[in-house]
């Protein structure tokens, strides 16, 4: 009788198909459970027929097929070369002659060749143009079913210029505590990274003195190094090499930091003083002429380590006039040469102003200018001319003896509402104005003093 896994394995696939057909025509039911039950059996027979076939396969010699005999193969091949070299791979089979195929596979791609043998033993000449890329190469090498593998290390043959100190950030504090990093990547010649481990030297100097200057490991292509400031102000020139390679300069500025307490003057910027020194420096009248522009200044600004604040840096000047803060009026400047300086208009009526600064956050004490009467004498005198009111004033003397800046302005004031009728500019200390004779009385207010308009008799 035939017992062979084959004949079994029929005999229990005929059975379970023959038991499925009578399940479906007898048993009751619906139709979705006929067909489960059904599919159910049929994977049931033909996994123990699949399990007798592979127990009775290993246990009887009689049905397992003869294994095809394939020569055993080797590969010779360096196991690091350096990039851009030229090598041999020596392929060795016990079959002395035929087609063997070789296969090199890099991460940058693959490359296929083939070589006949020659009394067993082909070699296969890999060209530089193969080698330029660092990294792993695995060789697979096959004929008929045998194969073999191996595996080259290309590496990188040495660092050309220019090697390249990148720096960043660009600016930093001048305070012992901000940082920047330096990075650099060093290539081969043919734009391989160097080998973990190689050294760079990077060297970091400002006016002698060298924040960093030392060796510092590559790492994955990589070699970085975190450079502290100083609490000195100036530019920064690194620079890095790898043996004889260099490369060009880099930079970075460390800059001061916030400045330290300064004081608002009345007067151009200068030499560090004293605030008795500033008050001295401040005119003892200027005058409430509304025009005259007086130079207000800050003091030298510097850091904590004595830094000079760079030149363009924005100082708002704050400029109250009258009581709180009523009359605000901000004024704009930049640092030049350690101190800013803007320039303050006198205001129209006698009285303190108040002058600060801001810079970069810090504030000044407060400044207060006083400013005296300018005490103008003047005489405005009307005529009618066809229904209109022609008054001339002037001409028009401050207290100095001297006219009125010209464009200072005159204003006509109704003596009954307070509103402003008419106005005037000055020219060499005289204005005329013409007004309804309606508008009558009114007065005249040039820089704080006032003038009742006087009608002919």
């Amino acid at each position: 009788m035939d017992r062979s896994p084959h004949y079994v394995a029929r005999i229990l696939t005929e059975h379970t198909l023959t038991t499925m057909a009578q399940h479906q025509t007898n048993r009751g039911g619906s139709h979705r459970f006929r067909l489960f039950a059904a599919s159910g059996a049929l994977v049931f027979a033909l996994s123990l027929a699949a399990l007798y076939l592979f127990a009775a396969t290993n246990d009887d010699s009689r049905y397992v097929a003869a294994a095809s005999q394939s020569p055993e193969i080797t590969i010779e091949a360096p196991a690091e070369v350096d990039a851009g070299t030229a090598l041999d791979v020596v392929l060795r089979s016990a079959e002395p002659t035929g087609t063997i195929h070789l296969v090199a596979l890099h991460a940058t791609g693959s490359y296929r060749f083939e070589a006949e043998l020659k009394d067993g033993t082909a070699t296969i000449t890999i060209s530089p143009d193969r080698t330029t890329h660092a990294g792993a190469v695995t060789w697979l090498a096959h004929l008929g079913a045998s194969t073999a593998s191996a595996e080259t290390v290309i590496s990188s043959v040495g660092p050309i210029d220019p090697v390249v100190p990148l720096v960043g950030p660009r600016t930093v504090i001048a305070d012992g505590a901000d940082e920047t990093m330096v990075v650099v990547l060093p290539v081969d010649r043919f734009g391989n990274p160097l080998v973990d481990g190689s050294s760079v030297h990077i060297s970091a100097e400002l006016a002698g003195d060298r924040p960093f200057d030392g060796a510092v490991a590559v790492q994955a292509g990589i070699a970085a190094q975190r450079i502290r400031s100083t609490t000195d102000a100036g530019t920064v020139t690194v620079t890095s090499r790898v043996g004889d390679s260099a490369g060009p300069i880099g930079e970075y500025e460390q800059v001061p930091g916030t400045p330290q307490q300064f004081q608002v003057r009345f007067g151009l910027a200068g030499p560090r003083q004293s605030d008795d020194e500033s008050r001295s420096r401040q005119p003892k009248l200027p005058l409430a002429d509304g025009f005259s522009l007086h130079p207000i200044s800050t003091t030298e600004l510097v850091d904590l380590y004595n830094n000079v604040l760079p030149d363009g840096l924005r100082v708002v000047f704050v400029v109250d006039e009258g009581p709180a803060e009523t009359g605000r009026t901000l004024i704009d400047a930049t640092v030049q040469n350690g101190a800013a300086t803007a320039w303050l208009r006198a205001p129209e009526t006698a009285g303190v102003v108040r002058v600060s600064a801001e810079v970069s956050g810090q504030s000044s004490p407060t400044l207060e200018v006083g400013f005296a009467d300018a005490a103008p004498q003047f005489e405005a005198v009307a005529e009618r001319v066809d229904g209109i009111i022609e008054i001339s004033i002037g001409p028009v003397v401050l207290a100095t003896g001297s006219y009125p800046t010209d464009g200072t302005i005159a204003r006509l004031r109704s003596v009954d509402s307070g509103d402003i009728a008419a106005t005037a500019a000055l020219l060499d200390g005289t204005a005329t104005v013409s007004i309804p004779a309606t508008a009558l009385p009114v007065d005249v207010v040039i820089l704080g003093s006032s003038t009742l308009v006087r009608l002919p008799s």
